[in-house]
């Protein structure tokens, strides 16, 4: 310590091998290794996020489709295009197919799941491209030939046990593979009567 008018000055001590003292080599490693861990834990987190989104939109697809065919049955009821009495499987006398089915376009009775279907054209879906517009050039057109779908009827029966011929029930189940969940399947149940 030095007197220098009136005030005490400290005077920092400074080893003799060379000034202050840094980081050692082990801290330096240590700090690095925290820090590449860190860096792996958030691209991992990055590539489930993208994964997530991804599957964000086939569950959306999905669900879709999977109303499509449910009000295009009710919609050929109310509009004649089909009787109450074809709204059943084909396995009971009706027009819709059993079983899982690929998604095609409509055929000349404009019933999904029919045996009319194209299936030389599976279903599309087409989304606008990169500048926004739907029916531009640049439009995306995605193929939906991993999704399958099953329609259900089956009849209602009254609370004694009697067949209820007036009303059946509609079930709609679309599924497609996930590379990261398995198959995934969604369902929808409504009931369809012979009076609108």
């Amino acid at each position: 310590m030095a007197i220098g008018r009136g005030k005490l000055i400290r005077h920092r001590q400074y080893s003799a091998a060379g000034g202050a003292r840094g980081f050692s080599l082990l801290e330096v490693m240590l700090s690095m290794v925290i820090l590449t861990v860190g860096i792996v834990a958030l691209l991992a987190l990055f590539a489930g996020s993208l994964a997530t989104m991804n599957l964000a939109q086939k569950d959306l697809i999905a669900n879709q489709k999977m109303q499509d065919a449910l009000e295009s049955i009710y919609s050929a009821r109310n509009t004649g295009q089909t009787t109450f009495d074809s709204v059943q499987n084909v396995a009971s006398g009706g027009v819709f197919l059993a079983g899982p089915q690929a998604l095609l376009a409509s055929g000349p009775d404009g019933l999904l799941g029919t045996a009319d279907d194209d299936t030389s054209q599976p279903d599309t879906l087409i989304l606008p491209g990169p500048d926004g517009v739907l029916g531009t050039s640049d439009d995306v057109k995605i193929v939906l030939s991993d999704y399958k779908r099953t329609i259900t009827i089956s009849p209602v029966y009254r609370a004694g046990g009697a067949l209820n011929p007036d009303i059946r029930q509609i079930v709609v189940t679309v599924t497609y593979p996930s590379p990261e969940l398995g198959l995934r399947t969604f369902t929808v149940a409504g009931f369809i009567s012979r009076f609108r």
